[in-house]
């Protein structure tokens, strides 16, 4: 690897573990900002992203609420998450090229399919667990419900939901047809994982992000589906 990728590499490994290490993410995403600002060449073809004024004035407000709401100290743990929004400025500095954000989408793929797969093991120690304490299923999940690589099972949904947009785009509009049965395959894993989630706020989005996709892609297909839906509700 020549020198002068380090900053793309480190960028694209700090994006693609957020779906399976937030410690690893953080710990990534120093090394990436180090290697951009350290990188002469980075630095000269540096790139602000166009949400950079929102962000900033976002940031601004922020220090503003807690000055004024007499108790800064309290303020601080929200202050120390404004390091991850450096994310957003390391990721649009280092990748330029379709082909780079191609591989970035095929690496969070990869990393929510085995997040997924995991959650299935988590699933299937939950049902035993309900079992082997006679209790019905529903009420022991829905308080401790799979959580993939996460803490959480909202992350770990909303992992998934992203994600499944992120490769569903790449699957409808990439003008390349290899690896689509491996895109599929992954597709399928996560769906299964994100219904047994038992999300629904994710569902929704799910369902309305891919509406949009399907409309963007092929209109004639949501056209369709509304008419059959009409049709059947008469």
């Amino acid at each position: 690897m020549k020198k002068e990728h380090l900053p793309l590499w480190l960028a694209g490994a700090a994006a693609a573990t957020t779906v399976v290490s937030i410690a690893a993410f953080e710990i990534l995403l120093g090394a990436a900002l180090l290697a951009v600002l350290l990188d002469p060449s980075a630095r000269e073809n540096w790139r602000w992203p166009p949400i950079t004024l929102p962000v900033c004035l976002w940031f601004g407000l922020t220090l503003v609420s807690a000055a004024a709401s007499g108790d800064i100290h309290a303020a601080f743990p929200q202050f120390k998450k404004f390091y991850v929004y450096l994310m957003l400025f390391v990721v649009f500095a280092a990748f330029r090229t379709i082909a780079q954000v191609r591989v970035l989408v095929l690496g969070w793929t990869l990393g929510a399919s085995l997040s997924a797969l995991w959650s299935f093991v988590q699933l299937t120690r939950k049902v035993q667990a309900a079992q082997a304490a006679h209790m019905d299923f529903y009420m022991a999940y829905i308080d401790s419900r799979i959580t993939g690589f996460m803490g959480h099972w909202m992350t770990f949904s909303g992992h998934l939901m992203i994600v499944l947009m992120l490769l569903g785009a790449l699957f409808f509009f990439s003008k390349g047809r290899d690896g689509q049965a491996w895109m599929m395959t992954a597709g399928v894993v996560m769906k299964v994982a994100l219904i047994a989630a038992f999300t629904r706020s994710m569902w929704l989005g799910a369902i309305a992000g891919g509406a949009y996709l399907i409309w963007m892609w092929r209109k004639w297909m949501v056209r369709r589906s509304l008419w059959a839906l009409r049709w059947c509700s008469r």
